[in-house]
């Protein structure tokens, strides 16, 4: 785990996961510790470690594609939160997303609003 950013607002933690060295990020709302997570790769007991502390909100995926969805079902199951990942993308998926996102969409997560692009 490395933060790669961080502010009074703001945390970003990058994990380096699986056998594809594929990123995971989780993005933390200080204030209210709220946290996204950002593509299930792999290790997912290792990811649910690193929100401990924490209140995720949603798993975003980036796309589809195995190295970035390799602990997705496990994740999704454990932490019972909302999958989110761009309508064109969520096809083939383990797991059905609660939420398909398109551009200029935005999220919440604590006193964080992201948008969509």
């Amino acid at each position: 785990m490395t933060v790669i950013a961080k502010d009074a607002a703001l945390q970003i933690e990058r994990l380096t996961l699986g056998p594809f060295s594929t990123n995971a990020y989780i993005l933390v709302c200080l204030k209210t510790q709220a946290s996204v997570l950002i593509d299930a790769p792999a290790e997912a007991n290792t990811i649910l470690e690193k929100l401990q502390g924490t209140k995720p909100k949603y798993i975003l995926l980036t796309h589809n594609h195995q190295d970035h969805t390799g602990a997705l079902a496990e994740l999704h199951a454990k932490l019972r939160v909302p999958l989110a990942a761009h309508a064109s993308d969520s096809g083939n998926l383990p797991v059905k997303p609660e939420m398909l996102l398109n551009d200029g969409d935005k999220l919440s997560v604590g006193d964080l609003r992201f948008e969509v692009l």
